[in-house]
């Protein structure tokens, strides 16, 4: 299914029955998978990977397309759930590991102290998004993801992909990007007082106007890297 017919099927009057059913369950934080069985579209999800990352997983875990903007899910678990083009812009979410976000847009959304390890969420917008103390290591796919001015101090992105990511004026004071693989990733203009980049692949990394004081670098690869001067 396309994104455009993945959001249409929950705005159906059948469509938005089940949204309220299982936008209830997630806000008491009880097992929502049972309302999904037989959502169109759901057969289309596999466990393995078949090299299409909006169709991993199980299909009682098919949330794709669906809206949540602007609500409470602090109590919902999230795990293994497959979000890709959902919209979670403004929504509270604390359990997202291993979910897949592959172009979801969480723009401004509330993920502080959230795990959100191993994601699956390549051109994931997480604009503005409170992301403090977050984790997203585990190897979490963020290729081509936006942050920007995105407030993430001491976040984990250890061992993260990051390639392309745009961080532009992101808060990242204290943040651990060790090991992450981030070449060609825009941090201009963020700030990145004290935190960790070591061993990280940063070459061809956009650095102008950023604040590195404190900043650890050992080991890490900065071939090519844009800096200031």
């Amino acid at each position: 299914m396309t994104p455009e017919e993945l959001r249409l099927r929950w705005t159906s009057a059948a469509g938005r029955a089940r949204r309220e059913r299982v936008v209830a369950l997630l806000r008491r934080g009880e097992a929502w998978h049972g309302e999904l069985r037989g959502l169109p579209g759901s057969d289309e999800l596999r466990p393995g990977w078949s090299g299409d990352p909006s169709l991993l997983g199980d299909p009682d875990l098919d949330l794709r397309g669906i809206d949540l903007r602007g609500l409470d899910l602090r109590r919902a678990d999230l795990t293994f759930a497959n979000l890709a083009f959902a919209r979670l812009d403004g929504a509270v979410v604390r359990k997202l590991q291993q979910a897949v976000l592959w172009q979801a847009s969480l723009v401004g959304a509330d993920l502080a102290d959230a795990d959100a390890s191993a994601v699956w969420a390549p051109h994931a917008r997480f604009d503005q998004a409170s992301l403090e103390r977050a984790w997203l290591f585990g190897g979490s796919r963020l290729q081509h993801a936006t942050f920007r001015g995105a407030r993430m101090a001491g976040a984990d992105l250890g061992n993260a992909y990051l390639e392309g990511a745009d961080f532009t004026e992101a808060e990242l004071q204290g943040a651990m990007l060790g090991g992450a693989r981030a070449p060609l990733a825009m941090f201009t203009r963020a700030d990145l007082t004290g935190a960790a980049l070591g061993w990280a692949d940063l070459r061809g990394a956009d650095f102008r106007g950023a604040r590195t004081a404190g900043a650890d670098v050992s080991g890490a690869d900065l071939a090519g890297v844009h800096r200031d001067g």
